[in-house]
């Protein structure tokens, strides 16, 4: 898992599947700027915590925003600017998020052991 004031993620599927938690960080920004450099990421804001997300393009297309009790989530985007999935405490309790949580995490398990599967079918191949 990442963790840190400020996060950059520049490049092409910069963060392809990364975790990104604000732990008990008062403030955290993530900066999404390369093409789908959020993708399948997911973003947790934890109790007490502030977190700005900033997309750009499709920077946070694809990208999960799981925002707990007591926290504040602020992002950016428009009809230019892909929006990330916002699962909010304001919606749900923290019971209810966990569950989702655990069921993307679950997916995003599943989707790599089938990458994997691929590529070393394709590896058999050559």
């Amino acid at each position: 898992k990442l963790s840190a004031e400020n996060i950059y993620i520049y490049g092409d599927y910069g963060a392809n599947y990364a975790e990104i938690d604000s732990n008990e960080l008062q403030m955290m920004n993530i900066y999404s700027t390369g093409h789908l450099s959020g993708n399948n990421v997911n973003v947790y804001c934890r109790s007490g915590s502030i977190c700005n997300l900033y997309c750009y393009g499709s920077g946070c297309l694809n990208t999960n925003y799981f925002c707990f009790q007591n926290s504040k989530c602020l992002f950016n985007c428009n009809e230019a600017n892909h929006c990330p999935m916002v699962y909010d405490n304001d919606d749900m309790e923290d019971e209810d998020l966990n569950v989702i949580v655990d069921t993307k995490k679950k997916e995003k398990e599943k989707y790599k052991l089938q990458q994997q599967a691929k590529l070393q079918i394709i590896e058999q191949e050559m």
